[in-house]
């Protein structure tokens, strides 16, 4: 979540918190840059659910493991969610892992008891955090399809349900004469008094 600020001809200063999401999609087929890939069995951008999404690359190959992690700093308490098809092995217990760690804690181990796509969603609190996802193979059998699918990574930086915009009203505080007032704000509205004799000329900078 950002800090907007604006300041109207030196009378008015406007804080306002300023929503931020990340969405992953992979529709360009990469993987992103910051993330960090496995080396010896990478992740890599494979055409599923209607689309593209990323994929574990172990598949067919014992005792073996193919992760990656994304690092994010939560300015405030926010969430994590993406949707994943889980088709290791196992169905009672499993054998070979679809994982999801949040700091090396684990979420969720799935063989190939969950069927279909299905979207996880997760409650981060501020600070930074890592989000491992792993496809972990045993010695023996290779299952049906024997891969992790994750597709629509979708943080929330700020919490709520953000989009990467401005509230649509912002409560601001300025002074009129001799009198503070406290007023909301429509986005490219000025508040009543506010600059009444001369056009209002706004400058924002924003802070993480």
């Amino acid at each position: 979540m950002m800090t907007l600020v604006l300041a109207f001809m030196g009378v008015v200063q406007v804080q306002a918190q300023v929503r931020e999401t990340l969405t992953f999609d992979f529709e360009d087929q990469a993987i992103p840059a910051t993330w960090t890939n496995g080396t010896t069995y990478p992740w890599t951008v494979v055409t599923d659910h209607g689309g593209y999404c990323m994929s574990s690359s172990n598949s067919g190959v014992s005792s073996s493991t193919s992760t990656i992690e994304a690092t994010f700093v939560f300015a405030a308490d926010g969430t994590i969610s993406f949707d994943a098809l889980c088709m290791g092995e196992g169905s009672t217990t499993a054998w070979d892992k679809c994982q999801f760690y949040i700091d090396g804690t684990q979420q969720f181990s799935y063989g190939a008891n969950v069927s279909g796509w299905n979207n996880y969603s997760y409650e981060v609190a501020a600070g930074s955090h890592t989000f491992k996802w792993s496809y972990s193979k045993d010695s023996s059998v290779n299952p049906t399809g024997d891969y992790f699918h994750v597709d629509n990574v979708v943080v929330n930086l700020g919490g709520g349900s953000g989009d990467g915009t401005m509230e649509d009203k912002l409560h601001v505080k300025y002074m009129d004469g001799d009198t503070e007032v406290i007023d909301s704000l429509n986005l490219g509205v000025r508040p009543a008094g506010c600059c009444s004799s001369s056009p209002c000329t706004a400058k924002a900078r924003t802070t993480l």
